[in-house]
């Protein structure tokens, strides 16, 4: 990488000297005696840094800050004690960037750092000395761009959050990264001149914030790209400015972490309102520092917490804002860091964005997180440009989707960011409004009643409490309308459309809101009927288990899928669902990484009717059913390719069975799903589960005397097992003919 020379930051202080330093603090040379940090001792109260190659990697250099607060003697001893080391030095938070090259006893890679800091904190002079970190982008392995769709928009209800705000045009919104493609379609009618870090130059100077590597690029669109343009993608937010600061040192994407602190200080400096930086690093004093600087000029600092797994629980910044991710089932992405350093999440997989040199193309990681919760923040700023910083990040928090313990937890921190709450509470802010009843589609099928939570998109924007006020009983096609009491979810009325005999086709209905103030608001449903014999009858499975059964077999020698009915499976499981990226080793847990099939059993849960697209992503081959149409065919020798297939489902349970070969080299299989009210997502544990043996009535694995005992003390009154009841052919009646088909499997054994 560029050797770095010795330089100092645009601000003015150059190297010093003892004298100098002292001078600055205003001070006598007879103050306290020169600290010979080098004499001090070795082990003193500072960290053990170690690296970790190509995500943080020493440099040769510290940054320091001495203690806050000290009298001028102290400060000055503690200044005149970089005497000769100092490369830059920051004013505005008070912290020096030191060499560490000539320190006595360095020899390995971080010897020095490592000696040079404890010594310094040793001396109790200085708050922090932490190596000068060599930063990395965050980013998992760019993803397929097949992935062509924004899930994430749905998630967090962005289409509705857009209806209020689009964004804020002279708002500025920055990044700190490795540049910006100067001429994408989505991005380059929105920039604002920005700032060459490295170089420590601004663009109207002569820097450059070209990107010089593609992760910058694809991380100013999750935040920024241009909306309703006809082309590409939509950002967070539409129509707000973006300033690149482009930290990169080369086309590695590694940064200096000064450099990315003074880039996201010079942003908000240089009017942005919001900064993010999308590197490893997080977790260190120095950016806490830069933080609360930022704080206090009127700008939010947000900061990815990594893709490493780990638990933050050693720090918590009250002025930064570190971001996880989330998966397209609403959980934690598997790579993302956790904990109580974590302050919300965001989604952060397979997000579609803008590449650099055009075009479009989807990546994974707390990367593509964080300008998402950036952008975020900017959309509440835009609707209320006089809210304070302290004010935006309580909007913020408050209106995430809220996982976990209740509040702000030790693991998912305020939970995940929702634009349509973060929307609706920063336009409150402005004063009364009406409930917002927004329209609603929703399929059925002809014959079929269905319950609708007309209210899941509604909101008030003061956060008054709202209910069904009237609708339509009956609507122009004959379909029938009527309220469902304290069936939603948080006990909220629903609103169930029966259809005319024998109707198909299009229907409507309309429905009013009155919120706790009095003042009303009106949508419409739009019912399309579908014909019945377009979509496939549930399948009469009575009792299940979570999750899906996986048998692994050895499949050695074939180029297509195997007939697994001619082999014997050597081991079996329950998984919760089936997500397994390609890797080398073995796959899942067959303990096989090559010439390894397997086979997943289990039923879909369908809660809703329609079409359901159905999608396997498989190195190599496989195949998926329901019931006995093959759904999905995607056999062959290939890495990681992704085919669907589409069916229309009636609700209930439906069997499925996935088939899945690997010859040799990477294994993965993915299974998701897209359908009604659901966004493309791997298929989530709560749409699996598999079929078990009605007679095991306590569910212990065995069938014997004790099943007996306890299906006839639930049929006599008493308390079942859970899950499980007394009307055992599912009649809606409890009478003798479940007992007595209770009895024959259990004699039968199932």
């Amino acid at each position: 990488m560029p050797e770095r020379a010795l330089q100092v930051s645009s601000r003015p202080v150059k190297v010093l000297t003892a004298g100098v330093l002292l001078a600055m603090a205003g001070v006598a040379q007879a103050g306290p005696p020169k600290v010979g940090v080098l004499d001090a001792a070795a082990g003193g109260s500072g960290r053990v840094f170690a690296e970790t190659p190509g995500s943080l990697e020493f440099s040769g250099q510290l940054i320091v800050r001495p203690k806050q607060g000290m009298s001028a003697s102290f400060v000055a001893a503690a200044r005149a004690g970089l005497e000769g080391r100092v490369l830059k030095y920051y004013p505005e938070v008070d912290e020096y960037v030191v060499d560490v090259r000539g320190v006595a006893r360095a020899g390995a890679r971080g010897e020095g750092e490592n000696e040079l800091a404890a010594a310094l904190m040793a001396t109790g002079l200085y708050q922090y000395a932490v190596p000068n970190w060599i930063c990395y982008p965050l980013e998992t392995v760019p993803n397929d761009p097949l992935y062509a769709s924004q899930w994430h928009h749905q998630v967090m209800r962005s289409a509705l959050a857009w209806d209020i705000s689009t964004g804020l045009e002279p708002l500025i919104v920055a990044v700190t990264d490795t540049g910006i493609d100067l001429s994408h379609e989505d991005l380059a009618g929105k920039r604002v001149l920005g700032f060459d870090a490295f170089a420590d130059m601004a663009e109207a100077d002569g820097g450059s914030v070209a990107d010089i590597n593609g992760h910058g690029t694809h991380v100013a669109g999750c935040a920024v790209a241009a909306g309703n343009n006809g082309v590409g993608v939509a950002g967070v937010n539409w129509d707000s400015r973006i300033m690149m600061i482009r930290v990169a040192l080369d086309g590695s994407g590694s940064a200096y972490y000064d450099d990315l602190l003074q880039g996201a200080r010079w942003a908000i400096e240089n009017g942005a309102k919001t900064v993010s930086a999308s590197y490893s690093g997080i977790g260190y004093d120095p950016i806490q520092t830069t933080g609360e600087y930022i704080a206090s000029i009127g700008g939010i600092y947000f900061y990815a917490a990594g893709n490493d797994q780990r638990n933050l629980s050693g720090f918590d910044f009250n002025d930064v804002v570190v971001v996880g991710a989330t998966d397209e089932a609403d959980g934690k992405a598997w790579f993302s860091a956790y904990g109580l350093g974590v302050d919300i999440f965001a989604p952060g997989v397979n997000i579609l964005s803008s590449c650099n040199g055009g075009g479009y193309c989807g990546a994974s990681g707390t990367s593509m997180a964080t300008p998402v919760a950036n952008g975020v923040a900017s959309v509440i700023w835009s609707i209320n440009p006089n809210l304070t910083p302290a004010q935006v990040k309580s909007i913020l928090y408050t209106s995430c989707i809220d996982f976990g313990a209740p509040g702000n937890d030790d693991y998912w921190g305020w939970g995940r960011v929702d634009l349509l709450n973060a929307a609706a509470a920063a336009a409150g802010t402005l004063g009364p409004a009406a409930p917002t009843a927004t329209d609603d589609d929703a399929d059925t099928i002809e014959g079929l009643a269905l319950r609708i939570d007309v209210m899941a998109n509604d909101y008030d924007i003061n956060g008054d409490s709202f209910g069904i006020d009237a609708f339509d009983a009956a609507t122009g096609n004959g379909g029938v309308v009527s309220r469902s009491v304290g069936t939603g979810p948080d006990g909220r009325d629903e609103l169930v459309y029966t259809p005319a005999p024998g109707f198909v086709g299009n229907d409507t209905f309309g429905y009013t809101l009155r919120d706790s103030t009095g003042r009303t608001g009106s949508g419409v449903v739009r019912m399309r009927v579908l014909d019945g014999a377009q979509f496939r009858d549930p399948d009469d499975v009575r009792f299940t288990e979570a999750g899906v059964r996986v048998s692994y077999y050895v499949t050695a020698g074939y180029s297509l899928l195997p007939n697994f009915a001619a082999l014997t499976p050597y081991a079996s499981g329950v998984v919760p669902n089936i997500d397994y990226p390609s890797v080398n080793g073995a796959y899942a847990g067959s303990g096989r990484a090559d010439e390894v099939g397997a086979v997943y059993e289990g039923v879909l849960v369908i809660d809703r009717p329609g079409f359901y697209d159905l999608f396997t992503n498989s190195d190599d081959g496989s195949r998926l059913w329901v019931g006995s149409t093959m759904v999905v065919d995607n056999d062959g020798l290939h890495g990681m390719v992704e085919r669907s297939g589409r069916i229309g489902l009636k609700p209930g349970l439906h069997r499925v069975r996935v088939e899945f070969w690997e010859n040799f080299g990477g294994a993965g299989l993915i299974v998701s799903v897209a359908g009604p009210g659901l966004s493309k997502r791997v298929v989530p544990p709560a749409m699996f589960a598999y079929e078990v043996c009605g007679a095991d009535f306590n569910g212990d694995g065995f069938i014997d005397f004790f099943d007996l005992d306890a299906y006839v003390g639930c049929f006599d009154g008493g308390s079942c097992p859970a899950g499980r009841s007394a009307d055992y052919n599912a009649d809606g009646f409890v009478d003798f003919f479940d007992l007595d088909e209770f009895i024959a499997s259990f004699e039968s054994g199932c």
